[in-house]
């Protein structure tokens, strides 16, 4: 399967991914976000990574911290560092970025 065949898969599977052990309630209610608009589709936000850095998405979450759900999306660089990026599920915003080799990752 394509590399953005998978990920779009993923974006409509994430809640029953992400929240294997929650009960299904939880599951369907975050799926009803995604599908309203509630939740930033997960591709949005790659294709801002991959617009601004080179490398490849190795992993992502979809999870709540301290409240709130957030996208934590993995880049592996060409020179074999990872990024870590955090991005608010709700809005897109930015919330954090950190890693090694993140200067020369850049576009």
């Amino acid at each position: 399967m394509e590399w953005k065949n998978w990920l779009l898969a993923f974006t409509v599977f994430v809640s029953p991914l992400a929240f294997a052990d929650d009960d299904d309630d939880e599951r369907e209610a975050l799926r009803r976000s995604v599908e309203r608009g509630e939740v930033v589709p997960l591709m949005t936000l790659i294709t801002r990574i991959q617009n601004e850095y080179r490398g490849e998405i190795i992993e992502v979450e979809l999870e709540y911290d301290d409240g709130r759900l957030e996208y934590e999306i993995d880049l592996l660089t060409p020179d074999g560092h990872k990024i870590e990026f955090e991005f608010d599920a709700r809005t897109g915003e930015q919330l954090e970025v950190k890693g090694r080799g993140l200067r020369d990752a850049r576009r």
